[in-house]
């Protein structure tokens, strides 16, 4: 059954304009099998589906894939078809994504992107990987605190709203520039008076600034029962979120590459 998709696919990347049959095609097929598909084409095969598909498709592929073999794959693309994908990935991933390239490739790929998306990249970017800087994603749900219950809810739920990269446990209550002002779970914020203002019932948020390590983050989410922890500069204003599962995966990434240094796999200090 497999072989039958990956042969279906292949033929249809063939032909002179593989976008009209793939995106019908690739809509019957469930996620994993689509993944497994992927995987069994070429790199060639990989970079050309990905060019056909509208961008927003592309991503949430890649988004399942290794950083390093994403990278590998738009490396070789052309900027002005890599960007569209890049910018559609979730700002963490965006950035993971990047620092894999060499700095030429990069910037090509900045350059295309809108210009409120590369100045986000930029700053990112100048965070070592490893610490929240780096890590963190900028897609948060935040709100005043004079916004009532019913607004915030109204929000989240609206269509109007792409929320696609979060899993929402809390949402942020800020005032003027985005200054953190506390922390609503989100189950408590369904079952609260709906006329109510949400700057009535947050609560305090546990912070970490932007250049907080690794393990100073593995800590802390050893200690803390969350699934994310706000990021916040000097002035204690929001910049982004880490999530534990981010943390997780930078864990396991620096052990795999200790084991592959240890065994002189590859160089390192």
């Amino acid at each position: 059954m497999e072989r039958d998709t990956v042969r279906t696919i292949q033929r249809m990347l063939s032909e002179q304009d593989p976008a009209i049959a793939i995106e019908p095609f690739l809509d019957g097929l469930g996620a994993t099998e689509t993944l497994h598909a992927f995987y069994s084409l070429s790199e060639k095969d990989q970079r050309t589906l990905l060019a056909a598909l509208t961008p927003d498709r592309a991503a949430t592929l890649v988004e399942e894939l290794h950083d390093g073999h994403v990278a590998d794959l738009i490396e070789d693309m052309l900027p002005e078809d890599a960007a569209p994908i890049v910018e559609e990935l979730a700002s963490d991933h965006r950035v993971d994504v990047l620092a894999e390239l060499d700095s030429a490739d990069a910037e090509a790929i900045i350059a295309e992107l809108d210009e409120e998306n590369a100045s986000e990249v930029r700053e990112l970017i100048s965070y070592e990987p490893d610490q929240a800087g780096g890590l963190k994603m900028t897609e948060i749900a935040s709100y005043p605190m004079a916004s009532t219950v019913r607004e915030v809810i109204e929000d989240l739920t609206a269509d109007t709203v792409d929320y696609q990269f979060l899993t929402v446990h809390y949402i942020y209550v800020v005032v003027k520039a985005k200054k953190l002002m506390g922390v609503i779970r989100l189950r408590d914020l369904v079952f609260a008076d709906h006329d109510r203002n949400i700057g009535d019932f947050a609560t305090a948020a546990v912070t970490v600034a932007p250049d907080t390590g690794l393990d100073e983050l593995e800590d802390f989410f050893a200690e803390h029962d969350i699934a994310a922890v706000p990021v916040v500069d000097g002035r204690g204003m929001l910049q982004g979120i880490v999530r534990r599962r981010a943390v997780l995966e930078a864990i396991a990434e620096r052990a795999e590459a200790d084991h592959l240094k240890a065994a002189g796999i590859i160089g390192g200090d």
